[in-house]
């Protein structure tokens, strides 16, 4: 029998993989903004923004990406799959720690956005734009040395 949700899984680890290097873009933002003020986040999603939609690999979407009070929030459309596709909890546990990891692991993100308060939402949805899950990085999940 075919593991249709492992095949799912593994396309969305690969695509994590692929987001995190999506970030560059907002790192180098960050870099020049010294302030998380609301107004520079907005900034620096907006350029973001500019390049979307953007296909991230063949699973992923990256459709919007916008400022929140203390929060930058992307958003994610799992392009081939429905939300009955996936198990929700095999998919979190597979996703989050790369999350967490291309966030934490990244020197600008780390410094420059999270250990000042701001969280790194990261929503998910299928392919009709039905809500799947919000997962949420913040300084906390950083481990060891920055």
């Amino acid at each position: 029998m075919e593991n249709k949700n492992g095949r799912i899984v593994a396309a969305v680890v690969i695509g994590v993989i692929a987001i995190t290097g999506g970030a560059v873009m907002m790192n180098q933002l960050a870099k020049q903004i010294n302030s998380v003020s609301y107004f520079n986040l907005v900034r620096m999603t907006s350029q973001v923004a500019k390049t979307l939609p953007m296909l991230v690999d063949k699973e992923t979407e990256l459709y919007a990406v916008g400022a929140e009070d203390k929060a930058i929030r992307y958003n994610y459309r799992l392009v081939n799959h429905a939300k009955s596709d996936i198990t929700l909890d095999p998919f979190v546990k597979a996703i989050k720690p790369g999350i967490i990891n291309g966030n934490c692991s990244n020197p600008e993100t780390r410094k420059g956005l999270l250990e000042k308060g701001v969280a790194m939402k990261y929503e998910y949805y299928d392919s009709s734009k039905v809500f799947i899950v919000e997962l949420v990085v913040t300084s906390a999940d950083c481990t060891g040395p920055g």
